[in-house]
């Protein structure tokens, strides 16, 4: 099944971007371990996961490093990513691959405004990904073992537009509330695309798996998705998104108010059957965490 079929034909989207895509080099490894995870064995290929992060130096750093920091304790140095591997667990060490490998892009950027707006973009993805990974495993959505990848690539569209139009998205950039991306509609106006639609290109080209595409394209407009399982994990992706949003990315409001659900979080509690106060909770319940896995991923030297 092509990636459209999934999609309602009448829905689909026709905007042309006003420039000449360029896209940035991805990292082998993140390809190779959503495929991993998509393919969804039982047990875990977790020999194949091993191979991987061996042969990228940098990717088995992070993972050492993971695993030695002071969130885990460990009385005793881990130096092998065999041991590693097994203490962390294969989840965590998918996710450690994947996050590693988007870091990577940040060498593509060199001005200190371009880096800024690369580590909020981080900052939004690794929470995105890490509420939709955490909302995906408790309520066992199907397709959930791309929750993380799904959430973590979904803004790569922004760092599209960043890495071919800087000053352009620099500019549309800082016209914005502090700390948070421009908008869907503004993305629009400006460069003849958005950064979901960007995303899914990049996705596309990069070969990652078709519905990871579609959830990504389609994330902002869930009910344009035909088949559930990837609709409800683009609600499931929406939802971690605007939570990043509220809990990650305004300092004020990390202590203060009271996450103000989307309409997304409804239609999410409609699918998984469950009253939408119940899902709020159990995300706003999950702030501090998220947002510890945020300054482990970006700061390694606050794990």
């Amino acid at each position: 099944m092509g990636e459209f079929d999934q999609v309602n034909p009448s829905m689909r989207k026709d905007w042309e971007p006003n420039f000449e895509i360029e896209l940035p080099p991805l990292p082998r490894t993140v390809t190779e371990v959503s495929k991993l995870l998509a393919e969804e064995t039982d047990p875990p290929d977790t020999p194949r996961l091993v191979e991987i992060v061996k042969a990228d130096p940098v990717i088995g750093t992070s993972v050492l490093r993971r695993i030695n920091s002071a969130y885990y304790g460990m009385r005793t140095r881990v130096v092998e990513i065999d041991k590693a591997t097994q203490l962390l667990g294969f989840e965590e060490v998918c996710d450690i691959v994947l996050t590693a490998g988007v870091m990577k892009l940040g060498d593509i950027f060199e001005t200190e405004t371009q880096i800024e707006i690369f580590d909020r973009i981080m900052e939004l993805s690794l929470g995105a990904a890490t509420y939709t990974k955490m909302i995906a495993d408790k309520y066992d959505i199907p397709q959930k073992s791309i929750g993380f990848t799904t959430g973590l690539l979904h803004t790569v569209g922004r760092l599209i537009l960043l890495y071919n139009r800087p000053n352009d998205y620099e500019a549309l950039w800082f016209t914005t509330e502090k700390g948070r991306p421009p908008t869907v509609t503004s993305e629009q106006i400006i460069f003849g695309t958005d950064h979901a639609e960007l995303s899914a290109l990049a996705g596309e080209e990069w070969r990652l798996p078709e519905n990871a595409v579609t959830v990504m394209r389609f994330y902002l407009t869930p009910g344009h998705i035909n088949l559930q399982p990837s609709r409800v994990l683009a609600l499931c992706l929406a939802v971690a998104s605007a939570a990043t949003d509220h809990y990650c990315l305004n300092e004020t409001e990390r202590t203060g108010t009271e996450f103000a659900p989307p309409a997304a979080m409804y239609a999410l509690a409609r699918q998984l059957d469950v009253k939408p106060n119940v899902l709020s909770e159990y995300i706003t319940s999950q702030r501090d965490d998220v947002l510890r896995f945020i300054r482990s991923m970006v700061d390694p030297k606050t794990d």
